[in-house]
């Protein structure tokens, strides 16, 4: 199983990087920033394969790592590429600071994460005999769904149910 979605992780990061290039031989003006949303793409593939195909938990948060930041890559490309394909003739659309505000807030977070250990854990779950490492939410130890956890706590710290 793990060897199986490794390979086609593999496989969809290098069509991946297939598209990079054929964008970046483009001649269109909006070529660059396709070429960057693909290459965006690429990171949270890379931190997948990692998680997946590592037996080692120190080996898998990094592979965590490179996902959670690689989607917050992904987010900003698209920013930049909304920017720019949505600009009127005049160019007067300006950057959306509304997107990288946050962005920047969760960059932040998730690299001072090693540190307090606020973001997220990793534990092993056992299928079919080997190791794998699951991300689980700091906030929500119990095992059961986030939704059902903060409800619960909503419900304990409320006069009325929620």
């Amino acid at each position: 199983m793990r060897i199986t979605f490794s390979a086609v992780f593999t496989v969809v990061i290098i069509a991946q990087i297939v598209c990079v290039i054929k964008a970046r031989r483009s001649v269109k003006p909006i070529a660059r920033y396709v070429a960057a949303i693909n290459s965006a793409i690429i990171p949270p593939l890379l931190g997948n394969l990692i998680l997946i195909g590592s037996h080692d938990k120190f080996l898998s948060q990094i592979g965590c790592y490179i996902y959670f930041l690689g989607v917050d890559l992904v987010v900003m490309t698209l920013a930049q590429f909304t920017v720019e394909y949505c600009k009127t003739r005049n160019n007067t659309l300006s950057k959306p600071r509304i997107v990288y505000i946050p962005l920047a807030i969760d960059v932040i977070q998730f690299l001072i994460n090693p540190f307090t250990g606020h973001a997220f854990d990793l534990k092993p779950v056992d299928y079919e005999g080997t190791v794998y490492w699951k991300r689980r939410c700091k906030y929500c130890l119990c095992n059961r769904p986030l939704r059902e956890c903060l409800r619960s706590t909503v419900n304990a710290t409320l006069p009325f149910r929620w």
